[in-house]
């Protein structure tokens, strides 16, 4: 597994509206972000369907509580979603933002 240093868990609130905004650009992303999260545990069918079926802002707003709320109850799932993030071209800036601009990955 790879290390990165210790991330707040908070700061997935933080940039909340910036990947709100991304994902509402991106109707694609949203799609295939809730998919991947589902796929990993992160949140349940019904709330992959739902948000997907909700789109835009309403959509990756309801997504993203989803997300805060399983990383509070479990700061362990941070580094997934970041990690899934990552793999998606709009995400991926917003991470490299969180992690203070260190791209530990290279």
């Amino acid at each position: 597994p790879k290390k990165y240093k210790p991330i707040n868990p908070d700061v997935l609130r933080k940039y909340h509206g910036d990947i709100c905004d991304v994902l509402n650009v991106s109707k694609q992303s949203l799609q295939s972000f809730a998919q991947t999260l589902f796929g990993e545990g992160i949140i349940n069918k019904d709330t992959k369907i739902s948000v997907i079926r909700m789109g835009g802002i309403e959509g990756a707003d309801d997504l993203l509580n989803h997300i805060e709320l399983k990383v509070e109850q479990n700061p362990d799932y941070l580094h997934v979603v970041l990690e899934l993030m990552e793999n998606d071209e709009y995400l991926r800036d917003i991470v490299k933002k969180i992690r203070g601009g260190i791209n530990m990955t290279r």
